[in-house]
């Protein structure tokens, strides 16, 4: 597994919280695409505990149902 990923060309608001709330949502998205959405595997891949992803999927609205396989 690579240990960095691509986040593409994106733009992110110049407030803070914003920019890192726009941020953890592409991040947590490409990580859970690149593990076709299962939570373990992507939790493991960024090194946090699966309860903590769960967590920040809450957080950040992301549907994980669309992303399995």
């Amino acid at each position: 597994m690579p240990k960095s990923i691509d986040l593409e060309r994106t733009r992110y608001s110049l407030y803070y919280q914003r920019a890192k709330d726009e941020f953890e949502k592409h991040f947590f998205t490409l990580v859970l695409r690149m593990h076709d959405g299962n939570v373990s595997h992507a939790a493991e891949a960024v090194g946090m505990a699966r309860r903590n992803l769960q967590l920040k999927i809450q957080q950040c609205g992301i549907n994980v149902a669309r992303m399995r396989k």
